[in-house]
């Protein structure tokens, strides 16, 4: 339960839910960017 629970999980739903939510996985691309333009954004501030 600890492994599947804090390997898989976290690295399987993020990247799906955010493509499905924006327009079906096809942005799942467009998402890895925006994590970059995040990631980013927050190391300027």
């Amino acid at each position: 339960m600890t492994e599947e629970s804090g390997v898989n999980p976290p690295l399987a739903p993020p990247p799906p839910r955010r493509g499905t939510q924006e327009s079906g996985g096809k942005k799942e691309g467009r998402s890895k960017k925006k994590e970059k333009i995040f990631l980013s954004l927050i190391i300027r501030t």
